[in-house]
């Protein structure tokens, strides 16, 4: 593969083009991730359902150290409680999406107004830790559902509004790399549920 000096119009030209493909396989990735999370957390709870009524085909739980270990109805088991992870990974998964678009319409309400009230820009020039724990994921997602400082017409006009629309910007980029993480693990619980599944019936 060769690459070609191009001249400043045919630059313009191609970034204008690479930016078009950007955004729209960025909006490709997000409807895509909303479908997958939804059907995922259907059939969780589908699957779910199916296991609760399979709970007749396997042997009464009985306390008795003199016994061996019933490993079809423990394995069973396993694969309910892995369906019930993977139902709130899901559910994490979508209150995560839809709080990071509520904070998004916010965010795209504040650089229409401040155009329109002081005519500047916002910046994008923040630097996003790309390498954050999953715990400190969960906190902030824990705090983000009980409280959003969004941005109101009153910090605009007293030019307070920066350090919340800086917050914000955080919440929104941790959020996203949430839900993808919610549902990585929802795809992992599920098929773990599913083989433990298999292995129950197969030692019934």
């Amino acid at each position: 593969m060769k690459s070609k000096i191009l001249s400043e119009d045919e630059a313009k030209e191609h970034l204008n083009r690479y930016s078009e493909r950007y955004r729209f396989w960025t909006n490709q990735a997000i409807i895509q991730l909303g479908y997958s999370t939804n059907l995922f957390t259907t059939l969780a709870v589908a699957f779910l359902a199916f296991l609760f009524n399979q709970r007749e085909n396997f042997n009464k739980i009985v306390f008795d150290t003199k016994q061996s270990i019933d490993w079809s109805l423990l394995f069973y088991f396993i694969a309910c409680f892995g369906v019930l992870i993977a139902v709130l990974f899901g559910l994490i998964a979508v209150t995560s999406r839809l709080y990071d678009i509520r904070i998004t319409r916010n965010k795209t309400w504040v650089r229409k107004r401040v155009m329109k009230e002081k005519s500047m820009s916002i910046c994008d020039d923040d630097d996003f830790n790309n390498k954050i724990s999953i715990k400190t994921l969960f906190c902030i997602y824990l705090k983000t559902l009980w409280k959003i400082e969004l941005v109101n017409i009153d910090d605009i006009k007293k030019d307070i509004f920066e350090e919340k629309f800086k917050k914000l910007r955080n919440q929104t980029f941790f959020l996203g790399k949430m839900s993808w993480l919610s549902h990585k693990l929802q795809l992992i619980s599920l098929l773990l549920a599913l083989l433990f599944y298999l292995f129950a019936l197969g030692f019934s």
